[in-house]
């Protein structure tokens, strides 16, 4: 825990005392005042009240930033990760696309470089298999398309380039 957090935590502590403190204090002056007319020290209380809880809500919104910047700085290889396999599927779909247009174009022999490597994930550390090389197969993404693409990738890791190519044409002409 930091300075920053142990300042954070008495100060909402103190804050909410203070607020039990103006509840228990409006509790005992309760039928002791005219109706209608706010005294000097209850147009203080209200103001004091109104600071104290602006406070709680200022403290819960640096805890929100603090928490939001956490996680964005823990996620960032992650987030590397899925850019660089939506890249690479959006390299692979305009192939595809140029492939249905032409069907005399050359093949490369990769359609489109690895994803950087990075530490396994829970969502890609099963989802490598031992192999000569990197395939268009071989590493499902997060996306829709790319979790379904998972559960058929067994049916289709054998497959030569041209059969590939032959089924992106179907695809694409659907």
């Amino acid at each position: 825990m930091s300075y920053d957090d142990d300042f954070d935590t008495i100060l909402e502590l103190t804050a909410q005392l203070q607020l039990q403190d103006i509840e228990e204090w409006r509790d005992a002056q309760k039928g002791k005042g005219r109706v209608g007319y706010l005294s000097e020290l209850e147009l203080s209380m209200n103001t004091i009240e109104a600071q104290h809880k602006a406070t709680l809500r200022s403290i819960s919104d640096h805890r929100i930033a603090q928490g939001a910047q956490r996680a964005a700085t823990n996620d960032v290889g992650i987030l590397e990760v899925i850019a660089a396999i939506e890249e690479r599927e959006r390299n692979d779909r305009q192939l595809a696309l140029r492939l249905s247009a032409d069907p005399n174009l050359q093949i490369p022999s990769s359609p489109s470089p690895p994803p950087p490597a990075s530490p396994p994930t829970p969502a890609s550390a099963g989802s490598s298999r031992s192999g000569s090389g990197y395939s268009f197969f071989d590493t499902p993404s997060t996306s829709s398309f790319g979790s379904s693409r998972s559960r058929i990738t067994p049916a289709f890791a054998s497959l030569s380039p041209q059969g590939a190519t032959s089924i992106a044409r179907q695809v694409v002409h659907r």
